[in-house]
């Protein structure tokens, strides 16, 4: 059985969710909450299909 679009919209999330649950970084850490921020934004630059938006 093939999986619909929706369904493989929510796997999809539920991915996104738990990488972003994965990645907390200790607060003391400035190294790591750099590189979770790259994580955090991720999912958005997939989801709007963009790299960057220039604010």
């Amino acid at each position: 059985m093939t999986a619909t679009r929706a369904e493989v919209a929510v796997e999809a999330l539920i991915a996104d969710i738990e990488t972003l649950v994965r990645c907390e970084p200790p607060s003391s850490d400035h190294g790591a909450a750099a590189r979770s921020a790259d994580v955090v934004a991720a999912p958005g630059r997939r989801l709007l299909d963009t790299e960057r938006i220039a604010w």
